[in-house]
């Protein structure tokens, strides 16, 4: 909506448009890792090597499309030589590692996993944290199993002595009903992106 709306009011200005993929940490510039805040795929990377992010969903052999922070901004500096002599037309560029540099769920999480066995992060006193196993769900039956398995018995017990204790533990079992509800909704909402076969 954003693209529509700067399309119906640029004028006679040029505008180029950059849709990148998943945007990762840099592959060089200005070092190798470097990335100014967490979004997307930096976000559970971290959260596993504390030791909080434990299971995912997603096919082993879905394509995740990312690309290093480095290589998009070198991509915005060619388009902006490409496009050096003014003009009133719109072009659009797709950043992404496309065919030729391509990588699977499965190698994605395994890396991570390699990775923080041998550099393990450090915690707030000072201890490495140890991480286990990655488990990936791959279908949503198999991320309702593991809800049910790991998440429905608290919810269940909690609801019981919620009962028995006079509703003083309401606020406990609704945060947990949330919490659950939100993660489902969540799977449904990426459910089209981390099982896609298209490439």
């Amino acid at each position: 909506m954003g693209e529509m709306l700067l399309g119906h009011l640029k004028e006679d200005l040029q505008l180029i448009i950059l849709r990148p993929t998943i945007i990762l940490s840099t592959y060089k510039e200005p070092f190798p890792g470097w990335i100014e805040g967490m979004r997307t795929t930096d976000t559970f990377i971290v959260g596993y090597g504390k030791g909080k992010q434990k299971v995912a969903m997603g096919g082993r052999d879905t394509i995740i499309d990312v690309i290093p922070a480095d290589m998009v901004v070198n991509s915005v500096i060619a388009a902006m030589v490409a496009h050096r002599n003014p003009s009133s037309r719109t072009t659009v560029y797709h950043i992404s590692s496309s065919r030729r540099n391509q990588i699977k769920i499965d190698d994605f999480i395994q890396n991570g996993v390699d990775y923080f066995k041998k550099n393990p992060w450090i915690d707030e006193r000072g201890k490495p944290v140890k991480v286990k196993q990655f488990h990936l769900l791959d279908s949503m039956d198999s991320l309702h199993k593991y809800i049910a398995i790991h998440y429905m018995p608290s919810l269940k017990i909690l609801k019981w002595a919620n009962f028995m204790l006079c509703r003083h533990l309401q606020v406990q079992h609704t945060n947990l009903q949330r919490r659950i509800n939100h993660a489902i909704r969540l799977a449904e909402l990426y459910k089209p992106y981390v099982f896609f076969k298209g490439m």
